[in-house]
């Protein structure tokens, strides 16, 4: 077989990866804020897409692979990732581009703040949006064989560092709620200052993912693993910069003053472009094939693939299963107008949640 050339190279595992997984991403993305979806649950839609086009790109056809990171269990772990990161909002930060910190949205009052502000928070929301899912699938392509204790100290780095964030931010918000020092009447008074609970909100669980991410990516540069710190660095700071530079569209209304358009939409496209496009570039980076006769024997055991097989099956289901639910939830609110109609909601820490239609019992 002739030798592949270095273009060819940059078609197959540069500019072919990023396309895919920037159309994928501008596309799932989008339906994220559909009706029926919203919040983790679109992020789950996302998710178990690019797992799966990560994965089939990546694998080849016999058992041994001739690329790291090609594991039956990045699907699943994206899926995770990906899903778990969205549970926190974004959009508080979008009026910092317009100067505007709003203190009661709905009465329209609000204070005068530097727009550098919006690039800032954007980028701490941006990194662990889309670093914790490269945290998942670097797990997928350990070059050797973790311990329990190694695992435990993985993932209590992680959890460590996220809990210790979250700790400094409530014992000093200060040094981290934007003016929270000239605000500190308003920040105390939250009843006369609703719009400040949900900044309060999303501030704290941003910071709290980046403690997650910078735990994790603390421990894989701790065991000098540099291809999982180079996955999770390029992600998560690729896509930081990618939503800085996106602004949620709020310069759209300049540059087109008389366009009357949901400009949202365009953000919500372009925020899973700017993610598709950082995993595209990682892949390049960190996945290239390798040749399989100068490296040891990479056949993995039968142990191996089942677990694979079956946690490919477990994102598949958990993945495609949350998002058809969504998808059905979506139609039903469209055409009857109640979208939890016949819905069970799951609470994971009270049990099951049976909402049913007004006249139905």
């Amino acid at each position: 077989m002739p030798k592949r050339t270095q273009q060819q190279d940059l078609a197959n595992d540069l500019l072919l990866p990023c396309l895919l997984f920037a159309v994928l991403g501008g596309m799932t993305w989008a339906i994220r804020g559909c009706s029926g979806y919203g919040a983790w649950e679109g992020c789950i839609f996302a998710g178990v897409t690019w797992g799966t086009a990560w994965w089939f790109i990546a694998r080849n056809h016999g058992e041994s692979q001739s690329r790291r990171y090609a594991s039956g269990w990045i699907i699943l772990a994206l899926t995770v990732g990906i899903g778990y990161s969205g549970n926190r909002g974004w959009m508080q930060w979008q009026h910092f581009f317009t100067n505007r910190i709003y203190t009661n949205f709905s009465k329209g009052e609000f204070e005068t703040i530097s727009s550098g502000y919006g690039f800032l928070w954007l980028f701490i929301a941006g990194v662990p949006w889309a670093g914790l899912g490269a945290c998942l699938l670097a797990w997928c392509g350990d070059r050797q064989n973790l311990r329990v204790r190694d695992w435990v100290m993985r993932i209590g780095c992680g959890v460590g560092t996220g809990l210790l964030a979250r700790y400094f931010f409530e014992l000093a918000p200060g040094l981290f709620l934007p003016l929270h020092s000239t605000l500190a009447a308003k920040y105390a008074d939250i009843q006369a200052n609703p719009s400040l609970i949900r900044l309060v909100n999303d501030s704290r669980e941003a910071i709290t993912h980046s403690g997650l991410y910078l735990g994790f990516l603390g421990f894989e540069l701790f065991r000098r693993d540099c291809r999982n710190a180079k996955l999770i660095l390029t992600v998560g700071l690729l896509n930081g910069m990618g939503w800085a530079i996106c602004q949620n569209w709020r310069w759209a209304v300049d540059v087109w003053p008389n366009g009357n358009f949901n400009w949202w939409r365009c953000w919500e496209s372009s925020g899973g472009i700017s993610i598709g496009l950082a995993f595209g570039v990682a892949f390049y980076l960190v996945n290239q094939r390798r040749d399989l006769k100068s490296l040891p024997e990479l056949k993995p055991s039968h142990q191996t693939l089942f677990w694979e097989k079956y946690a490919a099956y477990a994102g598949l289901i958990v993945g495609l299963g949350v998002s058809i639910r969504c998808g059905i939830k979506g139609r039903i609110n469209n055409t009857i107008g109640n979208e939890d109609y016949w819905a069970i909601d799951v609470d994971w820490f009270g049990g099951e949640r049976r909402v049913s239609h007004p006249g139905i019992s």
